[in-house]
């Protein structure tokens, strides 16, 4: 009795029932996709732990990603992040089948995270440092959005940023970050007001004492960044190792 209701003949009544059918289809499939859409958090795990080896984070027993060796990043330029559920999960550092860490994390809806592993000689063991990343576009089209972070064992570490393009920056840059790490993520926000363009970036041990001709500076790389591009940027290694797996080392991720 239902299909008499649709019998209208010939192909008119194909074409009708066939509508039907698709807007049915289509309607579970937009409900079925934006329940899947909306319960998904977003995370890039970077590996700056010292005397590790390659590492896998597991959420609630999933690998996210795939394991990394110690300097590595997930993802790629610009999309760093792999996709997970938004959840209250438990989180597992692995090394290999060695269990580093254990604990339970909450990830919130559509929200992106930023996540290292790192190794403090103080602590004597991993920690995970977990940020949340609020991409926005800095106020001014030739800057870009920075947040610096020091990984770097013991005394308080800082970054000079320097450009002889003095339309860019008139003078040197200091950035200061006072430990390895400090709690808190207010202590790792995004600076919206650094300018465009190429460094050579050093390290500097403890801000209190430091002038340009001070033996406690060290170079370390240089760095672009690009107009309106968010990106986290490290120092990990050990300040006075020049080379080896523990030299010290910048390492920039591009977020968008």
């Amino acid at each position: 009795m239902i299909s008499d209701k649709f019998r209208t003949g010939g192909i008119k009544g194909i074409l009708c029932r066939l509508t039907i059918i698709l807007l049915i289809h289509s309607a579970f499939s937009c409900t079925k996709n934006a329940g899947i859409n909306a319960n998904k958090s977003f995370i890039a795990l970077s590996n700056v732990a010292y005397g590790t080896g390659t590492i896998t984070l597991y959420l609630s027993g999933t690998p996210l990603g795939h394991p990394l060796g110690f300097g590595e990043s997930s993802g790629m330029p610009g999309n760093p992040y792999d996709t997970s559920v938004s959840t209250v999960s438990l989180m597992s550092v692995m090394d290999g089948m060695d269990t580093l860490l254990n604990g339970y994390a909450a990830f919130q809806q559509n929200a992106y995270y930023s996540i290292f592993a790192y190794d403090s000689v103080v602590r004597g063991k991993v920690g995970l440092l977990t940020l949340q990343d609020f991409l926005v576009s800095p106020p001014v089209e030739t800057n870009s959005c920075v947040r610096f972070l020091n990984f770097v064992p013991g005394a308080p570490t800082g970054f000079i940023l320097t450009n002889a393009d003095t339309t860019l920056i008139p003078t040197t840059l200091l950035v200061n970050v006072a430990r390895n790490p400090l709690p808190g993520s207010s202590n790792y926000d995004f600076k919206t007001n650094i300018p465009s363009g190429t460094f050579e970036v050093f390290a500097y041990r403890d801000s209190a004492r430091y002038s340009a001709d001070s033996s406690n500076i060290r170079f370390v790389d240089s760095l672009t960044l690009d107009p309106l591009l968010s990106y986290n940027v490290c120092l990990q290694g050990f300040f006075d190792s020049a080379s080896g797996t523990n030299k010290l080392t910048l390492k920039s991720i591009r977020l968008n």
